[in-house]
């Protein structure tokens, strides 16, 4: 099972959840023709099996329009500070 479907088979379950996911500072978006990537600072807070996990990240997405709507492509996340 790829990663991404790892994390949606868990949010289905409700073993993973989030009670907050908030955009820290601008978001910036460039369309590239059929494709955009949209990066953006978020913090959130996630529960997995009852435990609460705090991040600081920034997020970049690629999306790229098929049939006239914008599909997300890929999700890639990197830790603003690495937690010791």
């Amino acid at each position: 099972m790829s990663p991404g479907a790892r994390f949606l088979t868990l949010v289905a379950s409700g073993d993973l959840t989030h009670s907050a996911m908030d955009v820290v500072g601008p978001v910036r978006v460039r369309v590239l023709g059929e494709s955009a990537v949209l990066t953006s600072r978020i913090t959130s807070t996630a529960h997995y099996l009852g435990r609460q996990s705090d991040a600081d990240e920034w997020t970049t997405d690629v999306f790229v329009r098929m049939d006239g709507r914008w599909l997300c492509a890929l999700t890639h996340y990197t830790a603003v500070k690495l937690s010791s």
